[in-house]
């Protein structure tokens, strides 16, 4: 089977090269999908491009703004997708303490909104960001990651895998248990005593969690 994957903002194709060795060992074809890391919350263009691969029957893998990507494609319900492999993947967004104090700015500051341009707002919003991600790339990721993708989850019919590490999470295991409650079809696996990036300290149980679905589906 064709496999497609989509790898994190801050991987490399190094961090995937066990994964891919032990699936073509299984005779797969393996795809890995190289992309310049998106600058906003809005993948439609790089979930475009992925879409030109999808010529034969596929199973996605995508990890983290991979996962983002795939749920994309997955809701376009493309006929050529089997189902997919999620590596900590933040579709929904998580309520950190950081981010529930900005709430509570945001609600006392909601009569000034009202009145802001909505360009102000979102320069704003984007200092506030820089307070806490003074690195460009971490403050670029979570631009990344700001928008959830509540409405795009029920829509996916085909099984969807959610694999999360038990150590060193890149995104809290509590999205996970959220997206498992809200896929139709799917499973949530976390794989114990386990680092994360699991495609890096794990590509054995990656590798045949992923073959081990394309034999299903």
């Amino acid at each position: 089977m064709h496999i497609l994957i989509i790898p994190g903002t801050f991987d490399t194709r190094q961090d995937w090269n066990k994964v891919i060795n032990n699936l073509e060992k299984y005779q797969h074809r393996v795809t890995y999908f190289t992309y310049e890391p998106p600058t906003t919350d809005d993948v439609v263009e790089l979930t475009d491009q992925v879409q030109n691969f999808l010529v034969e029957k596929t199973m996605l893998v995508g990890s983290d703004i991979g996962g983002r990507i795939c749920i994309q494609l997955l809701a376009r319900k493309n006929p050529y997708v089997s189902g997919a492999l999620l590596l900590s993947t933040p579709s929904l967004a998580y309520r950190s303490y950081f981010s529930r104090f900005l709430g509570l700015v945001n609600f006392f500051l909601l009569p000034i909104r009202l009145f802001l341009p909505y360009k102000l707002k979102k320069i704003i919003a984007d200092k506030i960001l820089h307070l806490r991600y003074r690195n460009r790339k971490y403050f670029l990721y979570q631009k990344n990651i700001q928008s959830e993708q509540e409405t795009l989850l029920p829509t996916i019919k085909v099984f969807v895998r959610l694999v999360w590490g038990e150590r060193k999470c890149r995104v809290p295991l509590l999205v996970g248990r959220r997206m498992h409650s809200v896929l139709k079809k799917s499973d949530l696996v976390v794989v114990d005593s386990a680092q994360e990036p699991l495609n890096v300290h794990s590509p054995e149980i990656i590798g045949n969690y992923i073959h081990e679905m394309t034999e299903l589906y």
